[in-house]
């Protein structure tokens, strides 16, 4: 028998964050986050996804640093790809059919 630990991984994410049995507020809202992104752009906005976690989470300098840095090396790109939007539109339309 093959398992697919991906979708297993995934499908605990979602219970959990249906559940709310994180103890990690954070962890829900980063996911929700994360999750809108992939909505709104057909993939995630990085840039968009950690301003929003960085207010929403009240951690405003935390890491900035890091973030700086990552964003003089071209990690971080200021306009979000649009790739393959309308497929990730329908897959979340066919994942809400079903759950």
């Amino acid at each position: 028998m093959k398992i697919d630990i991906p979708h297993v991984m995934d499908s605990l994410r979602q219970l959990a964050v249906k559940e709310k049995v994180s103890r990690e507020p954070n962890v829900t809202m980063f996911h929700q986050l994360f999750l809108d992104s992939v909505k709104k752009w057909g993939r995630v906005h990085e840039l968009e996804l950690i301003g929003l976690y960085k207010l929403k989470s009240r951690q405003l300098f935390s890491d900035i640093q890091l973030g700086q840095q990552m964003f003089l090396k071209g990690k971080l790109k200021m306009l979000p790809e649009k790739a393959g939007k309308k497929d990730v539109k329908r897959i979340f339309l066919k994942g809400q059919s079903n759950g």
